[in-house]
């Protein structure tokens, strides 16, 4: 993009297709918050730097370096179950990234900016972009890829039943 793009709160507040719940509860809330300050300690970003958390987040405009950018498009006028066969194609080309030895990240992030991406990539009324994938070769030294994340077990996600 030729221009310098900024969020806007307003207009995130007012998005249909919000990228979390305008209040996320517990423990949902606390999970993604501890995730972030994990990720941003195992970068040496410190709390209180605000500008270089900012600039950290502006990498995903630049797919953080990765030599390809996806975008996946979907009709706005879908239903649920169509978002989730959207999830389900990308988990899926995320998994065939990582089995040709490349790695992926999924960038939520350039849902900020749908109105901008609608008009550069020519999108139809109707289409928007749910969100985009930096594909490459992953840089496994970098500290954003080695810090662990604090995983939920199964047993907290799902109940099987009748097993």
């Amino acid at each position: 993009m030729t221009r310098e793009l900024r969020p806007d709160p307003a207009r995130e507040a007012n998005d249909p297709y919000p990228i979390y719940p305008p209040n996320l509860w517990e423990p949902l809330r606390g999970r993604r918050f501890a995730l972030a300050e994990d990720m941003y300690r195992a970068l040496e970003i410190p709390r209180e730097d605000k500008p270089a958390r900012l600039r950290h987040v502006a990498r995903n405009f630049e797919f953080f370096g990765a030599p390809v950018g996806l975008f996946f498009v979907i009709d706005r006028r879908l239903a649920h179950g169509q978002w989730a066969h959207l999830g389900m194609l990308i988990q899926t080309v995320a998994l065939l990234l990582e089995e040709r030895g490349l790695g992926c990240c999924m960038q939520e992030a350039w849902a900020s900016f749908r109105p901008e991406l609608a008009t550069l990539l020519k999108l139809g009324s109707e289409e928007m972009v749910y969100c985009g994938m930096a594909v490459g070769h992953p840089d496994r030294s970098k500290p954003v890829n080695q810090f662990p994340r604090n995983r939920v077990g199964v047993d907290e996600l799902a109940e099987f039943r009748g097993f």
